[in-house]
């Protein structure tokens, strides 16, 4: 079975989820002969796995030149007779007028639809309505839906009115990386390594809330948090930076993408606070789940499905606040994820959910 893979940053790419999902399917897959990957010009080529066919663009992977990466990642899938697997819906409506307009044989397309996307603040009201169409039409002319959260199995149908008529959940899976030690170099980079600290990883953008998470904070000189994100990137991420930046006890790091001192920082936290808002199943939250940290999360029906109701969620940031003015020690072992929870996002289990759509 040969595969190409649509909507990433491509292969050893270290931006998100679904740049860790490719780098999975290299290393774990054993039932695809060859999956293929088209690297935007900001991912470099780097040949670590026999499974994988990369091939170079010049065009970047965001913006409007990924939408026209994308275009030229499904050129080549039909050119070459390949099966796709769409990460995302923005680029399916490309495919779907192609299969209509040259009247190419229809390859087998399995979409990965992500998040509430046409709801994020971010984008505009003809973005918002571009990504909604892209779903919808995914939805129905799809040949098998990909969701990785259960609670969107019921939510497309209450947003559209259709169900899609053959789908999985199948959600992120995480590994950590145990290879990297708390040197003395570390130890003086990142003073709080030495401390008890709240950590919390994500983008910047408003609705993963991290200007209410440090507003939170702010006032708890004793109580460190840590927030890892892309600060540098949106506008919304400078201004938290530089709300929340001067303050002794909230240490802010921009742009760390490096998997074992992430994992190093994940492995030294004190706990966990969640607080993406229109996620699905969170690569960031995956991570903390099999890293067995106590977790706090935001109380939305994605973040309990992920946790399997485990954990402490909070409504609201004064309550969070409340949390903490009333800290309970004896909360965190109550905040701790099972077994059970964690053996669900073995990246081996996940990968293999994803052959048995096209091998089967």
């Amino acid at each position: 079975m040969n595969l190409i893979i649509v909507g990433s940053d491509g292969f050893l790419a270290q931006y998100g989820g679904w740049d860790n999902l490719i780098n999975e399917f290299a290393f774990k897959s054993k039932r695809f002969k060859k999956i293929t990957v088209i690297n935007p010009l900001n991912t470099p080529i780097q040949i670590t796995s026999s499974n994988i066919v990369l091939k170079r663009s010049f065009l970047k992977g965001s913006g409007f030149q990924g939408i026209l990466l994308d275009i030229y990642s499904i050129f080549y899938g039909f050119l070459t007779g390949k099966d796709f697997l769409f990460l995302g819906t923005k680029s399916f409506p490309f495919y779907w007028a192609m299969t209509k307009i040259f009247f190419w044989k229809k390859n087998f397309a399995a979409i990965n639809m992500a998040g509430i996307e046409w709801k994020r603040p971010q984008f505009s009201k003809y973005v918002k309505k571009y990504l909604r169409f892209s779903y919808k039409l995914s939805m129905l002319k799809g040949d098998h839906i990909i969701l990785d959260n259960q609670f969107y199995a019921d939510k497309f149908y209450d947003e559209f009115g259709i169900k899609p008529k053959v789908f999985s959940v199948i959600p992120d899976g995480g590994e950590i990386d145990y290879s990297l030690e708390a040197s003395d170099y570390l130890l003086q980079k990142y003073a709080f390594l030495n401390q008890p600290y709240f950590l919390s990883i994500s983008r910047s953008i408003k609705d993963n809330k991290l200007f209410e998470l440090c507003n939170s904070f702010k006032d708890y000189n004793e109580t460190i948090l840590v927030v890892i994100s892309n600060f540098s990137n949106s506008e919304y991420g400078k201004s938290v930076y530089k709300k929340f930046n001067s303050y002794e006890h909230i240490f802010l790091i921009n742009g760390l993408y490096e998997k074992a001192l992430l994992d190093l920082i994940r492995r030294h936290s004190f706990a966990y606070i969640h607080t993406h808002t229109l996620c699905g199943s969170a690569p960031s939250l995956i991570e903390m789940i099999v890293c067995k940290k106590p977790i706090f999360s935001i109380d939305i029906p994605q973040n309990r499905f992920t946790l399997n109701n485990e954990g402490t969620f909070y409504n609201s940031f004064d309550e969070l606040k409340s949390i903490l003015e009333n800290f309970d020690y004896n909360v965190l072992q109550n905040s701790l994820p099972s077994h059970e929870t964690i053996s669900q996002y073995e990246w081996s289990k996940i990968i293999s959910n994803y052959e048995d759509i096209f091998c089967n």
